[in-house]
């Protein structure tokens, strides 16, 4: 994984999310309320933010049961891309619990290796941001190596390490 080092830049920043597929939601505000899309756009002016839901926390032994992607340039949303994904094996309970998804949303969807390669092609070498990315980028690689589709290569910020970078005075920098 290619992780973009951000220490020593900024005091601030607004960690974004994907809030239902649909939107991003600023939920940390540091000391000078800059963006993280301000940030990025200060460096590079197209990337992707990325979100997945897995069947568990193993990218050798789980598979991804969703996608959701947003394109930015220039700190606009200029496409998305969404998709469940059959993953072909029985999600268990206390994943059903967190994602809200279930198997029987995703009998009838697209296999992971199909889904992958749709989203590989969809993305291509964007730059990358996630939060927690080490998890999502595991998930990844491993389809990467599954299917034979090369290595992933994309430049990935992960929102996680940067908030704990510019801010350590907090016990947690999740989400919620």
């Amino acid at each position: 994984m290619h992780t973009i080092e951000w220490e020593g830049i900024l005091s601030a920043l607004i960690v974004y999310y994907w809030n239902s597929l649909k939107k991003i939601q600023s939920i940390i505000m540091l000391r000078h309320m800059i963006t993280l899309g301000n940030l990025l756009n200060m460096y590079i002016n197209n990337y992707v933010t990325i979100d997945l839901e897995t069947t568990g926390f193993s990218a050798v032994t789980e598979k991804i049961t969703e996608v959701g992607i947003m394109k930015l340039k220039d700190g606009k949303v200029i496409d998305e891309f969404s998709c469940f994904v059959n993953p072909e094996k029985h999600i268990p309970q206390r994943v059903s619990e967190v994602t809200n998804i279930t198997d029987d949303m995703l009998k009838d969807k697209d296999i992971e290796e199909n889904a992958i390669k749709r989203f590989i092609e969809w993305f291509g070498d964007c730059p990358m941001v996630a939060h927690n990315a080490k998890f999502d980028v595991s998930f990844l690689e491993m389809a990467y190596k599954k299917y034979n589709l090369g290595e992933f290569k994309n430049p990935v910020i992960d929102t996680l390490e940067l908030s704990r970078t510019l801010d350590n005075t907090y016990a947690r920098h999740s989400l919620s």
